[in-house]
């Protein structure tokens, strides 16, 4: 589970770890899917009923009291914690400083993610008409990253209370924050994690259940209302969970804009789909709900990480080396996931079975002594063979498990992953592009025209190019990514975080109409193109390669920064001409004005950031010059020929 927990952290670097999430969230749905049901089945009686389940079909008004009821008990739970504090009693949640940094460092792997639920949820690729309906869970991932305003930023401001107890604590994305003897063995705490991290991956597949996540976890807990008040008696700074019992306020905040957006969403379905797809969706929901509720109290291991029966012989396998060998690896210098394998066979530590299945999930991605899909090519195979040095460790019966089991392992997507290098590689190379003046014309003239199938997939596919810079929080946490996310705001049509006002509401930043999509609909439908769902619709009308090429590359955002800040730049102008060009009436254009000078201000502020390595800069200027030509070839002068 740990081992999955750091990979998801690296998608780039451990693109087969996307199966095992996918078998995860799954089992987690099931899992406290079935925890929920008996729940209620148990708590029926009770003058409260915290079971969406009781939900049987969906309505506004319903929900609405539902979530009042859950609210109003928490208040009042708060209220009798507040006066028996008074009254005496002591603190609930640690006692002393010391136990309140233990305890910090115990919920780390959970608020660290802060926001992953979100992460991934890529409006460009989702179908248009459905855009609207997700963006108000791209407000609250936008605010749960702060907004672009670091001091604001959740994982942040965690992290400083994390440092401010221990300040050599590892980032969450590294190696040795799994490893780390501070963090729980708890499984409810990783599950939670993990339910954070997976949902948002597959958001084609799983948006009902990220609606229903969404609306509990933006619920403010007992826990954190004790947390502001118990972590200032012991001197420590609240402000993270003061962030959230404000932020997630049911009147104007997450929890408001959460119930807004599964309203909107079952409105939708059925205005599209009709009532049998709405009551279908709503059970999905609640389903979610139930994810965020209950995987907190999930103490067993997803069943995706349950040994399947071949995996639970070399379990039984091993455990008997362990027994055997005790400490003889001791004096190994073998690592396994950059572990000591003495480390990992330590008779006391393999007496968990999350130890154990952690072991397991690394040696099987170990490419040194694992060969995955062929035993016969797997290093370890060999060194337990006749001739190798432990020769003699298993039986014959022993040695064919292994070889079996690593035989049925799935092979890595190394070609796929080096295809994708080689594409970004490709785009930068020099002689692809002719030698010429980068910089775009400064105006499009009343006699210039656009080449629509050409300017289209483009204008679409842009919109893609940075939306994997803020899908994972601990990165999301970063200058560049921040700068990034003032971008995303623009062309999502939210308000300039960095211009002076104070809205209301939260609700009050954004304008629904305005957004790089929605004017870019505008221009299709003024160019005779109606109709179209979706930019893989575009793409397939309309094959232009180089739109595949940037929706690709967006994949990578880690590898391929510098590039898609480069292309932005690029486009950024585009828009900036095309908005003070005749192609759009007023207020589209003067909308497409706003969102082109954030764009520019803020990927300014982003190529300053990557132009201090000259990589970085050499990429940057590759990108810019690429994008810029195809944008040329999409533009018709007046003054040129038929």
């Amino acid at each position: 589970m740990k081992h999955l927990y750091h990979s998801l952290h690296h998608p780039e670097e451990f693109p087969d770890a996307k199966n095992w999430a996918h078998k995860c969230l799954d089992s987690l749905l099931s899992q406290t899917g079935n925890l929920a049901r008996q729940h209620w089945e148990q708590n029926r009686s009770e003058k409260v009923d915290r079971s969406i389940l009781c939900l049987r079909n969906f309505s506004k008004e319903g929900l609405r009291s539902f979530l009042e009821a859950i609210n109003t008990e928490t208040q009042d739970e708060w209220e009798r914690y507040v006066l028996g504090r008074r009254a005496g009693n002591p603190r609930e949640l640690f006692q002393t400083v010391h136990e309140a940094s233990q305890w910090i460092k115990k919920i780390s792997p959970v608020k660290l993610v802060d926001g992953a639920w979100l992460g991934h949820l890529r409006l460009s690729l989702m179908p248009f008409s459905f855009q609207p309906v997700l963006r108000d869970l791209w407000q609250i991932l936008s605010e749960e990253l702060g907004d672009g305003d670091m001091a604001k930023n959740h994982v942040y401001v965690f992290k400083e209370l994390l440092l401010s107890v221990d300040p050599e604590f590892p980032d969450s994305d590294s190696e040795d924050f799994i490893r780390s003897a501070h963090l729980t063995d708890n499984l409810s705490t990783w599950n939670s994690a993990l339910a954070q991290l997976t949902i948002s991956l597959f958001p084609q597949d799983y948006i009902p259940e990220i609606l229903g996540f969404n609306l509990h976890f933006e619920l403010v807990t007992l826990e954190t209302m004790k947390a502001t008040k118990e972590l200032k008696e012991v001197g420590l700074d609240p402000c993270y969970f003061f962030l959230h019992v404000c932020i997630d306020n049911t009147d104007s905040g997450h929890s408001a804009i959460a119930f807004r957006a599964v309203c909107h969403f079952m409105d939708y379905v059925r205005e599209v789909e009709g009532e049998a797809a709405a009551r279908r969706d709503w059970k999905r929901i609640q389903n979610g709900f139930c994810l965020s509720q209950f995987s907190t109290n999930l103490e067993s291991p997803p069943d995706a990480f349950l040994s399947r029966e071949q995996e639970t012989k070399i379990v039984d396998i091993l455990t008997n080396k362990v027994r055997a060998s005790r400490k003889v690896h001791c004096n190994s210098p073998a690592r396994i996931k950059g572990r000591l394998i003495g480390e990992w066979l330590d008779p006391q530590m393999w007496q968990s079975p999350s130890w154990r299945l952690d072991f397991l999930d690394a040696f099987s991605c170990a490419e040194q002594w694992i060969f995955r899909g062929d035993g016969h090519r797997s290093r370890f195979i060999h060194l337990v063979s006749p001739g190798g040095k432990m020769f003699g460790s298993f039986t014959v019966d022993e040695l064919e498990v292994l070889r079996e089991w690593i035989d049925n392992l799935s092979p890595k997507d190394d070609l796929k992953t080096e295809y994708l290098r080689e594409k970004s590689q490709s785009l930068c190379s020099e002689h692809l592009y002719p030698e010429q003046d980068m910089r775009l014309s400064l105006k499009i003239s009343s006699n210039d025209s656009l080449f629509y199938e050409r300017v289209l997939p483009l204008w679409f596919a842009a919109c893609s190019l940075l939306e994997g810079f803020v899908s994972i929080p601990t990165k999301a946490a970063t200058q560049l990514a921040l700068s990034v996310l003032k971008v995303l705001r623009a062309q999502n049509g939210f308000r300039d975080s960095d211009q002076d006002f104070a809205p209301t509401n939260a609700a009050a930043e954004r304008d629904p109409f305005h957004t790089l999509s929605s004017i870019g609909l505008i221009m299709m439908e003024s160019a005779g193109f109606g109709g179209v769902s979706s930019l893989a619709q575009i793409l397939e009308m309309w094959p232009l390669d180089f739109s595949s090429k940037m929706v690709e590359l967006s994949r990578r955002p880690e590898e391929n920064k510098a590039i898609l800040i480069g292309m932005s730049l690029a486009f950024a102008e585009f828009h900036a001409q095309v908005s003070s060009s005749q192609l759009l009436e007023r207020p589209w254009g003067e909308a497409l004005r706003i969102i082109a000078e954030s764009e520019m201000r803020h990927l300014t502020c982003c190529r300053q950031l990557l132009e201090e390595n000259e990589g970085y800069r050499r990429q940057l200027e590759a990108g810019y010059k690429i994008a810029t030509i195809e944008i040329h070839r999409s533009i018709k002068h007046g003054d040129e020929g038929l």
